[in-house]
């Protein structure tokens, strides 16, 4: 991204319609490839996955 593109993104985040953009990860997928952030996207479910498993465990055993 040219210097001039990033200031206008961030000027686009000060409107409304940025900030709504700014929480749909407009950033994050400017910031990294589309099969990277997919990637990203599934180890994190994986590790959530894995952390409510661990946590129900944890839970049975303190019974």
């Amino acid at each position: 991204m040219k210097f001039s593109q990033a200031n206008a993104f961030q000027a686009d985040l000060c409107t409304p319609e940025g900030l709504e953009d700014f929480s749909n990860s407009k950033i994050f997928a400017y910031s990294v490839t589309r099969l990277e952030a997919l990637s990203l996207s599934a180890t994190d479910n994986a590790m959530r996955q894995n952390i409510k498993g661990q946590s129900r465990t944890n839970a049975e055993l303190t019974r």
